[in-house]
């Protein structure tokens, strides 16, 4: 009898220590599962900055042209950072140190950007809630114009160019060197974007040639192919 009893006992225990071990896991296994959910639901907490709502780096020089301030995200403050100003209508690169969010400071620098020049921010810093002063990531803006301007005298030759450039082409080459160009760019001719990005570059000197290039006329016929190179005056 005795010993039915310990047996019994014995098998209890087993059932009970069997049963605790089960909801051990369980708690543990519980506990792993929410650990691993919440390490995959943390947000992306590193800050960043833009130049007012614009979004990419490669940027229409006109929007550029109307941001007033820099804007970095919800619950940080810029506070400053060094811009250098380089590429197009820059014949030496220029720097400026910005210490507010207002772009006013660089108002003289940015009115001389065109197509073509770029922007760094460099050494970028902000402030958090806590008064914390943290370096974040910097950025390069490089600008394109939607429009063929030039600010140059509508001379017998540019004016063949601006008549050409504006051309539908559908097939052929075109290479820009000389002023502005310190190496011969290439392009095709169909790439329209290109195209008027690097000839809002051109300057007085600026070479462009024109490689059997075929454009669209107006009647929808194609042209014959045009090769020849062009000086700006």
């Amino acid at each position: 009898m005795i010993c039915l009893l310990i047996k019994t006992y014995f098998l209890n225990s087993q059932k009970i220590l069997s049963f605790l071990s089960v909801m051990v896991i369980i708690f543990f296994a519980s506990n792993a599962k929410a650990q691993i959910l919440t390490v995959k639901t943390l947000p992306n907490q590193a800050p960043e900055f833009t130049v007012g709502n614009i979004d990419g780096t490669r940027t229409n020089i006109d929007s550029f042209k109307l941001q007033k301030e820099i804007r970095v995200t919800k619950g940080y403050k810029f506070k400053s950072a060094s811009v250098y100003f380089l590429g197009a209508n820059f014949q030496n690169v220029k720097s400026a140190f910005l210490d507010t969010s207002s772009l006013n400071g660089l108002d003289a620098l940015i009115k001389k950007c065109v197509a073509g020049s770029v922007v760094t921010f460099d050494s970028v810093k902000v402030i958090d809630k806590k008064g914390i002063e943290i370096s974040i990531a910097g950025k390069s803006y490089v600008f394109y114009s939607g429009e063929y301007n030039i600010s140059i005298a509508l001379s017998e030759a540019n004016k063949e160019i601006f008549e050409l450039i504006g051309k539908d082409f559908i097939s052929g080459t075109i290479y820009f060197s000389g002023g502005n160009f310190p190496n011969v760019i290439t392009i095709l001719c169909k790439d329209m974007e290109t195209k008027k990005s690097l000839f809002a570059r051109c300057g007085p000197g600026s070479v462009i040639s024109f490689d059997n290039c075929v454009y669209k006329n107006t009647n929808g016929t194609s042209s014959k192919p045009v090769s020849k190179s062009l000086k700006m005056e």
